[in-house]
């Protein structure tokens, strides 16, 4: 609608009036302006018209956008859809979630087309590879009946147009495959046609008596006249040939395969055509052709010969075959004059071998079972080494000859006494079965053996681990709660316990030497006290002993002895041990009775009587202590017996080398004497005169030396004794090569064993 506010009603524009010059000549003046009405109307007409412009643009604009498909909520409502599946988008569609916009719309149907494409390639790969008849099937039929089908569904134009684009050139594709798969249907139903009568052709020519290179000749001809005749190309012709030379190959047809590669073939114009084995590309496989024809032919003279080859190849693996074995198969045709020589030379190479490997392993069982005669008579010279007070000090490092037979090897003394031990803990364990066997109580049959085992381990300074193990262990099994409750950590705790009483009943000073933990050895020393003294029982023994471990230290030293009463126990325990001739020169007053008065001292925190006290100090002395110039040593019995006379005479010698460098010129020898170190194994050299340590030890191998030197002495004065001038010479030259060589190790056999 027109007008002025859509009424229809219009509004009559100003005319316009036309300036016109005064008539007075000569007169430039202008007449007087025309005032002219409605100017308001007019202008606001102009301004609503303009408005009502501007409205319509807006709604066209505004329509605009929502038809655009680029339009933000478009975009994202076509990206869901894209994400829809068919039905999705079908169920979209029929319940307007659309909102009734074209854009929308058009995309569902766009998308429901290419959907629509992608069921329809499914559907048609699936059929063409699974269900389509390749033999009588038709192709174009079948895939126009599916699209068709899918097409058809499609609700609109608009989806139908996008599942055509879709399909593309698709349906061609799979047209053109199938005539390619018929036509290489067609191909091979020749090929079969053509190796079926080159097959006959074969047949015939063996069936007359043609040779190899004959049959090959028939069938090369026939192949010619193949190209003339059935149009087949000159690929087509060789892959005909090789067809049939694989049969023959796979028959184990030597000849006729070599002549049908290599045979010389002709065209159909008569003109010579190149050998298949001559041809790039096919030479490969004509050379693998003929080696599976020659396996092939092996396996089938093997297979029909069988018990012959298999004679032949048992003999020549032995080194038994012989020319004379060879001559009866050479008769039969089994074997050709070349492989009867070379199998001749084969069975002569493995019997040289098989000879040589005899007599290598001959000569190293030899040698290992000298290794092992010796090693074992060490061991069984060794064992009963152990078996003797001290024997230990006899045992050195042995030298046998090797298994390899290649110089000697070394049995260290370590390894001699790790097995000498091994086999006196099974002779234990046999003896505790028949003990057993004969009726005695498994406890009395432990406590006889475990007698045995520490007089032999004690009697050698060995270490039993396993002992080790249990006693400082047990340190960790004796909470008072834990013993308190019973059971079996109770149980076992008291098991070990009561081996250490048998052990420390059996030698008190091995027993002690045994415990290196501090809290194990409170434990097994009130253990001990509460079963032998208190006279305790198992149960409550160990629950006792628990509960003072577990007391603090200033209640333990409530129970000590005074000290003028500790003082003077320790100064008659030591006068008693010199006026029994325990010790000789033992000053009363220095180190060794503060040794003394330690011991009275821990005896004394047990609250034990004092009777006790001195009963057991002066078995510790007997037992766990020995003297070096006079000065008391503890050793625990890991001292080994001539250990004091092999040390005095050590330090001896080590006075005269040291005394003027050490002031020590107005004293004697017997001035030093030794201290154990911590670690054990050795001893440091202290000055009773001076009261400090030397910067000087005694080893191990100090003593073995010495040992060594009184055996050169004793032997030296054997040989003298019977007039050998040469032995005496022998063992003078042995003595200072021993000298010279103090400090290495010592490889020469036990004495006994020499």
């Amino acid at each position: 609608m027109a007008g002025l506010f859509g009424s229809g009603k219009n509004i009559a524009p100003a005319t316009p009036v036309k300036v016109q010059v005064s008539p007075t000549p000569q007169q430039a003046a202008l007449r007087p302006p025309q005032q002219d009405t409605g100017g308001n109307a007019k202008a606001l007409a102009s301004a609503l018209g303009s408005l009502n412009g501007s409205l319509r643009r807006y709604a066209e604009v505004d329509l605009a956008i929502k038809e655009n498909p680029e339009s933000l909520a478009n975009r994202e409502w076509i990206a869901r859809a894209q994400q829809m599946s068919k039905e999705e988008l079908e169920a979209a569609l029929h319940n307007g979630e659309t909102d009734g916009r074209r854009v929308r719309e058009d995309a569902a149907h766009l998308l429901l087309g290419e959907k629509a494409v992608s069921d329809t390639r499914a559907e048609i790969a699936e059929y063409f590879n699974t269900g389509f008849d390749y033999q009588s099937g038709d192709a174009q039929a079948e895939i126009d009946e599916i699209i068709t089908r899918h097409a058809q569904a499609l609700p609109t134009d608009i989806s139908r147009a996008a599942f055509t684009r879709g399909m593309g050139t698709f349906r061609q594709g799979w047209l053109d495959k199938v005539t390619e798969i018929k036509v290489s249907d067609a191909k091979v139903k020749v090929n079969s046609a053509i190796v079926d009568s080159f097959r006959n052709t074969i047949d015939d020519a063996q069936a007359n008596g043609r040779t190899a290179a004959e049959t090959a000749a028939l069938v090369l001809e026939r192949s010619a006249s193949n190209r003339t005749f059935l149009g087949l190309s000159g690929q087509e012709q060789n892959e005909t040939i090789l067809a049939i030379a694989q049969e023959a190959a796979n028959r184990g047809d030597v000849d006729l395969v070599d002549a049908l590669v290599n045979g010389e073939r002709k065209g159909a114009g008569g003109e010579t055509i190149p050998a298949l084995s001559r041809i790039a590309g096919i030479s490969d496989k004509t050379t693998r052709l003929m080696d599976v024809a020659r396996n092939r032919q092996t396996e089938v003279l093997e297979r029909e010969n069988f018990a012959i080859y298999d004679g032949l190849n048992r003999k020549v693996a032995d080194g038994t075959f012989t020319q004379a074995d060879a001559e009866p198969l050479i008769a039969k045709g089994a074997l050709s004059a070349k492989g009867a020589a070379t199998a001749v030379r084969q069975s002569d190479a493995n019997r040289a071998q098989a000879q040589a490997r005899a007599a290598r392993e001959q000569q190293e069982l030899g040698y290992k079972q000298a290794n092992e005669r010796q090693t074992a008579a060490v061991v069984a010279a060794a064992t009963h080494e152990l078996e003797t007070y001290a024997g230990v000090t006899n045992i050195r490092d042995v030298e046998v000859v090797s298994k390899s037979g290649e110089g000697t090897t070394t049995v260290s003394k370590k390894q001699i006494i790790d097995t000498a031990i091994a086999r006196k803990e099974q002779a234990l364990q046999d003896k505790r079965a028949m003990l057993i066997q004969e009726g005695t109580s498994e406890a009395d049959a432990d406590r006889i053996v475990n007698r045995d085992r520490v007089s032999f381990y004690a009697a050698n300074a060995l270490d039993n681990s396993a002992w080790q193990m249990q006693f400082n262990g047990i340190a960790a099994m004796v909470a008072p709660d834990a013993l308190a409750k019973g059971g079996a950590p109770s149980q076992q705790a008291q098991d070990v316990a009561e081996l250490y009483l048998q052990v420390r009943a059996a030698n008190p000073a091995y027993a002690e030497g045994i415990v290196s933990n501090p809290q194990a050895r409170e434990f097994l020393d009130a253990y001990e006290i509460e079963r032998n003294v208190t006279r305790l029982p198992p149960d409550r023994a160990a629950v006792a002993a628990s509960l003072w471990q577990a007391k603090p230290e200033h209640e333990k030293n409530r129970y000590r002895m005074k000290d003028e009463d500790r003082d003077k126990m320790s100064g008659q325990v030591l006068n008693d041990a010199l006026g029994g001739g325990w010790f000789t020169s033992v000053d009363t007053g220095g180190a060794n009775y503060a040794l003394v008065r330690s011991k009275v001292e821990q005896l004394s925190r047990m609250n034990l009587p004092e009777a006790v006290i001195k009963q057991r100090t002066e078995e510790w002395l007997k037992t766990s202590t020995t003297s070096v110039n006079g000065m008391l040593m503890v050793t625990n019995g890991r001292t080994p017996s001539d250990f004091k006379p092999l040390a005095e005479a050590r330090l001896a010698t080590l006075f005269e080398e040291v005394k003027e460098a050490e002031v020590l010129d107005d004293e004697d020898a017997s001035d030093l004497y030794l201290v154990p170190t911590p670690s054990g194994g050795s001893w440091t050299v202290w000055s009773k005169s001076r009261r400090v340590p030397l910067a000087y030890t005694i080893t191990e191998a100090d003593l073995e030396r010495g040992r060594q030197a009184a055996r050169d002495k004793r032997a030296a004065e054997g040989a003298a004794a019977s007039g050998d001038a040469a032995a005496i010479r022998r063992q003078e030259a042995d003595t200072q090569q021993r000298m010279r060589d103090a400090d290495a190790d010592i490889s020469a056999g036990f004495g006994f064993w020499q």
